[in-house]
């Protein structure tokens, strides 16, 4: 029998110690920071009003609303929840002040040619040029003659002073050569070393044998040179336009007088009589 009291008053006594353990966690009450970007905000925590940021409050364990007022701001309420973590701080940010303008940057817009620079549709310059804008997204487009056009999305950051550089592709036009047999050296007597000794010609500037050439878009002089037989021709190349170049062989005849008779014409004259 006295050993059963000992256990009993033995179960007693560990009942009493959790019991108390978990008392002692209901009474922590962790310090919450409350951090704004404008100082002095008013603070309301459930509807009270309880300070002015930077503000530290003991506040138990449980969900709150938050709300943050400043003069010349609109309010912010945040629901937050306070864990038994000890320390915990909240940042809230209000937006910006009612009537105030976001401040330009001066974003400097750079390409390799003069181009036309339109954002968000509307022309705002040729390129070098430096336009004042405040920070985000923008649709830039780049427009010169002679190259193809460039669309991208612009992104200022906050930086005060900021430039981009931008790269534009030729506007290129195809030229494709065809010669046919006829027109190839036939003293080389195989037609893949004959065609291996057509010229072409842009501009004066040779171009290799042909075969598919790439030129930028515009008027040319195009000469072709082939077994003796050689052409040129100016041309207005259209950008993303593919060309044949081909030589061909024409016949003219012109009338130039009235042909001399001759003696043998004379003389089947005289026969027929």
């Amino acid at each position: 029998m006295p050993q059963r009291r000992s256990l009993v008053a033995l179960a007693a006594t560990l009942c009493l110690v959790l019991v108390a353990t978990d008392a002692m966690s209901q009474l922590v009450v962790p310090r919450v920071t409350f951090q704004s970007n404008v100082r002095g905000a008013t603070v309301l925590v459930n509807g009270q009003r309880r300070g002015a940021t930077p503000l530290t409050l003991r506040l138990r364990a449980g969900s709150y609303n938050v709300r943050l007022e400043a003069s010349g701001r609109a309010a912010v309420t945040r629901a937050i929840r306070v864990t038994n973590t000890g320390r915990q701080t909240f940042q809230i940010d209000f937006g910006a002040a009612r009537g105030a303008r976001a401040a330009n940057r001066q974003v400097a817009l750079n390409a390799n040619t003069a181009a036309t620079v339109s954002i968000n549709g509307e022309q705002r310059g040729v390129t070098p040029v430096t336009l004042p804008l405040v920070a985000g997204e923008y649709q830039l487009q780049l427009q010169a003659s002679g190259f193809l056009a460039l669309a991208t999305t612009l992104t200022v950051s906050n930086q005060a002073r900021q430039s981009y550089s931008f790269e534009l592709d030729p506007a290129l036009s195809t030229i494709i050569v065809d010669v046919p047999e006829q027109f190839l050296n036939k003293r080389l007597g195989d037609v893949g070393a004959a065609r291996g000794q057509v010229q072409l010609f842009v501009d004066g500037e040779r171009m290799g044998q042909g075969g598919l050439v790439q030129v930028p878009a515009g008027s040319h002089l195009i000469t072709l040179l082939s077994g003796g037989f050689g052409f040129s021709q100016q041309v207005d190349l259209r950008p993303g336009i593919e060309y044949t170049v081909r030589l061909f062989l024409s016949v003219e005849v012109l009338e130039t007088g009235v042909s001399p008779r001759t003696s043998g014409s004379v003389e089947a004259q005289r026969n027929v009589r």
